[in-house]
C-alpha cells in the first residue's frame, strides 16, 4: 500500500512505469519499457533529485540497485558485481548524477549490453558501470545540443515567420487604403484629362468655324479689280 502511495507522486508518466516495472520485477514489460527507450526521450524523465524526492531515497536507491543487478545478470563473466556493490554503486550514482534521470540509467545498461559502450572483458564491477555512464553522458550531451540547435532553428524561424507575418500586415495597412485612393484619384485625373481634350477640340473647332466665317464674309480682293 505504502508502494502505491509513493508511485502515486510520480508526475512523469515514464519514470513511474518504469518505478513499478522495477519494483515488482515484470521483467516483460520492463524489456519492452526498454526496447522502445531512447537517449532524447531518456532526456525528458524525472530527475533523481526529484524523483528521490517522491518515493524516498531508500526506495530510490533499491530501484538503481535492482537495474545494476539485472544488467549485471545479463552477462556471463568471471568476477561479476556483488549486491553490496550494487547498493554502493547506486548510492554514488544518486550522489554523482542527481541532475539525470532514471531512464538515462536504463539506457546506460541497454547501451552496455548492446556493446554500444565499449567491450566488456571478465568483469563487471563499479568501475566498468562509471565508464559506461561517462561515455553515455557524453552521447548524451552530444544529442542535448543538436536538439538544442534544432530548438534554436526552430524558434528562429518562428520569429522570422512572426515578423514576416507583422511586416504583411503593415504592408497591408500601408497600401490597401491608399491604393483605392490612388485609383480613385487616377480615374478622375483620367476624367479630367478626357474633359479637357474635349475642350481643346470644341475649341479647336470653334476656331475654325469663326475663322471659316470670318473668311467667307470677307470680299474678294481679286474680282474687285477686274470689275473696276
Amino acid at each position: 500500500m505504502e508502494q502505491n502511495k509513493e508511485l502515486a507522486l510520480i508526475q512523469n508518466q515514464s519514470t513511474k512505469r518504469l518505478t513499478q516495472l522495477l519494483t515488482t520485477n515484470d521483467k516483460i514489460g520492463f524489456a519492452f519499457e526498454e526496447k522502445n527507450l531512447t537517449i532524447e526521450k531518456a532526456i525528458t524523465g524525472s530527475l533523481l533529485k526529484n524523483l528521490q524526492k517522491e518515493i524516498s531515497e531508500v526506495g530510490l536507491m533499491t530501484i538503481i540497485s535492482t537495474l545494476v543487478l539485472k544488467t549485471a545478470n545479463f552477462f556471463n563473466v568471471g568476477k561479476n558485481i556483488t549486491e553490496d556493490q550494487a547498493i554502493n554503486t547506486a548510492v554514488l550514482i544518486l550522489e554523482k548524477y542527481p541532475y539525470e534521470t532514471l531512464e538515462d540509467f536504463v539506457m546506460v545498461f541497454k547501451m552496455a549490453k548492446k556493446g554500444e559502450l565499449g567491450k566488456v572483458y571478465d568483469r563487471i564491477d563499479p568501475q566498468v558501470i562509471f565508464e559506461w555512464c561517462n561515455q553515455y553522458f557524453e552521447k548524451k550531451a552530444e544529442i542535448r545540443e543538436i536538439e538544442h540547435q534544432k530548438f534554436k532553428q526552430k524558434e528562429a524561424k518562428q520569429i522570422e515567420n512572426q515578423k514576416a507575418r507583422e511586416r504583411m500586415r503593415e504592408l497591408y495597412k500601408t497600401y490597401s487604403g491608399p491604393t483605392d485612393d490612388q485609383s480613385k484619384k487616377e480615374d478622375q485625373i483620367s476624367k479630367q484629362y478626357a474633359k479637357m481634350k474635349l475642350d481643346y477640340l470644341l475649341n479647336q473647332n470653334k476656331e475654325e468655324l469663326l475663322k471659316k466665317q470670318k473668311n467667307d464674309s470677307t470680299p474678294d480682293n481679286t474680282n474687285s479689280s477686274k470689275a473696276s
